[in-house]
């Protein structure tokens, strides 16, 4: 792979997976991504806090959870081997004589071996490194499909999580981190959202849905041509949309005028109408389904993929063509 080719961040992606993972014990976990081991950068990339030791975790991933929790994600372009374990066993280690904590004196608080936990994860099964493991008399368990546990090390539990074999029911945004996204995993995802009633989780959903679509382009486009979504995707965007429904067009507005266009709705509105039709166009939508969905005319989407204006969160700029 050519150095210069701007290799794809995964990483946000993965963090924002495991938010949803760990949902329904979000006010028990406190999710610190691209964690400083030192003043240098040296980055975990994430640490999951149990903020509260006797909450119960539901997901099954972090059944062996202790206080501190580190994650190492290896995306789809990377390795998952030796050379990773020894690292993040480094930064375990690091990570626990790290002086984080202080008492009500003020003193540093030693973190214990056996209350951080390390977690390795990658879409694709790491067989070669499996196998060293075994070599060296360490044999991941399978304890779940897609969980495998080493045990201690060097007072550590750690465990293996390979996404391709976790249950796409309980882990589909995990799963779904991946470039051969299964129309099922569309399906599953799709419906998430649809049916999430916490806003944030809502929003950091779609989100991941944006990412995931962007590394499957033509899987995705080909599950959109596919399947009767019109109504879904409607439903999907309301909350952004329903506002500029009802007062976009209230008093109407100047042919041609942009004046006319800025006077005729809110201009809050217009632009929440606006940037979500430039995400449509970056997705691939057809004039006509964004026309649906925004209820936005044919002049100013022909003039939004034309560059006559363009889109920011506060305004609207026009150029002269």
């Amino acid at each position: 792979m050519d150095e210069k080719v701007a290799r794809t961040q995964w990483h946000p992606a993965f963090v924002s997976a495991m938010r949803v993972e760990f949902q329904e014990n979000a006010a028990d976990l406190e999710f610190k991504d691209e964690y400083n081991l030192t003043k240098k950068p040296l980055e975990l990339d994430l640490v999951v806090i149990r903020k509260n030791p006797g909450a119960v975790i539901k997901n099954e991933i972090g059944a062996f959870f202790e206080t501190h929790n580190i994650f190492e994600y290896k995306s789809p372009d990377d390795t998952l081997n030796l050379e990773t374990f020894y690292k993040v066993l480094a930064y375990a280690s690091l990570y626990r004589v790290e002086n984080a904590e202080r008492d009500a004196k003020g003193k540093p608080v030693r973190r214990r071996a056996d209350d951080i936990t390390v977690t390795m994860v990658r879409h694709g099964k790491p067989a070669r490194f499996m196998k060293d493991l075994e070599e060296m008399e360490l044999r991941p368990e399978r304890v779940s499909p897609g969980i495998y546990r080493i045990g201690r090390i060097a007072g550590f539990k750690m465990q293996i999580v390979v996404s391709r074999e976790l249950s796409p029911e309980q882990h589909n945004w995990l799963v779904s981190l991946q470039r051969k996204v299964t129309y099922d995993n569309l399906d599953r995802a799709f419906e998430a959202i649809l049916s999430a009633e916490d806003a944030v989780f809502r929003d950091t959903m779609k989100d991941i849905f944006d990412f995931i679509s962007a590394e499957n382009p033509k899987i995705v486009q080909r599950w959109k041509e596919e399947t009767t979504m019109g109504g879904g995707l409607k439903k999907l965007m309301e909350p952004e949309l329903n506002e500029a429904k009802e007062k976009g067009r209230e008093e109407g507005r100047k042919e041609g005028r942009k004046e006319g266009r800025n006077e005729g709705r809110a201009e809050g509105e217009y632009l929440k109408a606006l940037s979500f039709a430039r995400k449509l166009i970056q997705r691939g939508f057809d004039d006509r389904e964004i026309a649906e969905l925004t209820e936005l005319d044919a002049t100013e989407i022909y003039a939004l993929r034309g560059g006559v204006f363009t889109v920011s969160d506060s305004a609207i700029q026009y150029e002269t063509k």
